[in-house]
């Protein structure tokens, strides 16, 4: 078959709803099929094939279920770290009470985990039934996470850790959005509406460059920055150093990650003479990322000026 002369109402009519199925599976509850849903899709999305889609329709893409996909994963991720620090609330608390009254409290939290096992509507069963299909046995979905190590969802659920493969799936999103654009850059940047993509795009990626500001609010001048538009914002602090440092460590790479993707276009939209055609979208640009923590080192970039290492400012 030849792809390149489908013309736009094949593809929308008969490709679209299979990528829109896919980005729905994303917000699905289960963790096995949303992570299985964003990776799909953007394998699928990264097909040669994608070429020969109509400029209309790559824009209605990426803006549309690649950045929505994203933000969903993020809000997942949210609700599990807030989960674990409801959980860790109380455990501080008995902490603090006698060595009688921790013992009692010791055995009620046997209790409830015993009655988890067989199917409890208690806050550790919710738990186990959002993770497991269909409310099977979470214990069924074994993963790996990105140290090798195999664990389970339950497990995931009580080590406080970060959801093992989020960091991956969410850096997958954002470089598949960002190798979209690059793919197809002159198209896209020859569209009336690429002022706009581009935008959306950076905003996205600045979001999630401002993640390490979740766990540790900025001081002095940053502390005027937007920190609404962060990401990863309304998450809770933990007490535990350990689980605290991984989660830095966590939002720190895909902070890192999202840097890096923003040079990439910045250095395509250069190298293309983008903003020379487009003064008011560079001025836009330039003021967008002097606004923020993380990307404003990069600021230099738009005006073509050396800027710092993207691996400087986020380490």
């Amino acid at each position: 078959m030849d792809h390149a002369n489908l013309d736009g109402g094949v593809w929308k009519k008969c490709w679209f709803p299979v990528l829109q199925a896919l980005a729905n599976g994303v917000a699905d509850e289960r963790e096995a099929v949303r992570y299985g849903s964003a990776q799909t899709l953007c394998e699928t999305l990264q097909d040669n094939h994608m070429r020969a889609v109509p400029t209309a329709l790559v824009i209605e893409i990426l803006t549309n279920m690649i950045v929505p996909a994203v933000h969903v994963l993020e809000d997942y991720i949210v609700v599990e770290w807030n989960k674990e620090a409801l959980r860790a609330a109380p455990a501080a608390a008995n902490h603090h009470h006698g060595h009688g009254h921790h013992q009692h409290q010791h055995q009620q939290h046997q209790h409830h985990n015993q009655a988890a096992q067989h199917g409890s509507s208690n806050a550790q069963a919710a738990i186990s039934q959002v993770k497991a299909p269909h409310g099977g046995d979470a214990n069924a979905w074994v993963k790996v996470g990105r140290d090798g190590a195999t664990s389970t969802l339950e497990d995931a659920a009580h080590d406080g850790t970060p959801v093992v493969g989020s960091q991956t799936v969410i850096e997958q999103c954002l470089s598949t959005l960002t190798g979209l654009i690059l793919d197809n850059f002159t198209r896209l940047s020859h569209y009336p509406s690429f002022d706009k993509l581009w935008l959306r795009t950076l905003q996205c990626m600045i979001h999630f460059s401002e993640a390490p500001s979740a766990l540790t609010p900025p001081e002095g001048n940053a502390a005027n920055s937007n920190s609404s538009g962060m990401g990863f914002s309304g998450v809770s602090s933990v007490s535990d150093p350990v689980q605290l440092a991984e989660r830095q460590r966590f939002l720190q790479q895909i902070s890192h990650t999202s840097l890096t993707l923003i040079q990439k276009m910045l250095e395509a939209i250069l190298s293309n003479k983008v903003f020379d055609q487009r003064p008011a979208l560079k001025t836009i640009t330039a003021e967008f990322m002097r606004q923020t923590i993380y990307a404003a080192p990069l600021v230099g970039l738009v005006d073509g000026q050396p800027s710092e290492s993207t691996a400087a400012t986020t380490m």
